[in-house]
């Protein structure tokens, strides 16, 4: 085994709380360090017919650990309603996604 074999390379990390949400929830979320100085981040919501509901980041960040607030909106300038939802954080080389619940 060569050296970088054994390394373990943590991949993306999405959470929220509280989850199930009113009005609005914090998404905390870790873009791993892979030696790169940006990546390219795209965080959106999703309805379950699979339409975005929401953009939350569409842009170049560094490796680190973020906090955003979700306030239930969407793109469009409305609220969300009662719903499951799936919230996707997508990097070029990693994906992970979660359910999350609106309860109004």
């Amino acid at each position: 085994f060569e050296k970088r074999d054994l390394m373990v390379i943590r991949g993306l990390k999405l959470e929220n709380r509280p989850n199930p949400f009113s009005d609005h929830t914090q998404v905390h979320f870790e873009i791993p360090d892979r030696g790169q100085n940006d990546v390219p981040v795209l965080m959106r919501v999703y309805n379950i017919n699979g339409q975005v509901v929401k953009t939350l980041v569409h842009q170049n960040m560094r490796p680190g650990r973020y906090t955003l607030l979700w306030n239930s909106d969407q793109d469009d300038g409305g609220q969300v309603s009662d719903g499951i939802y799936l919230l996707e954080l997508r990097t070029h080389e990693d994906r992970e996604a979660i359910r999350i619940s609106v309860v109004k």
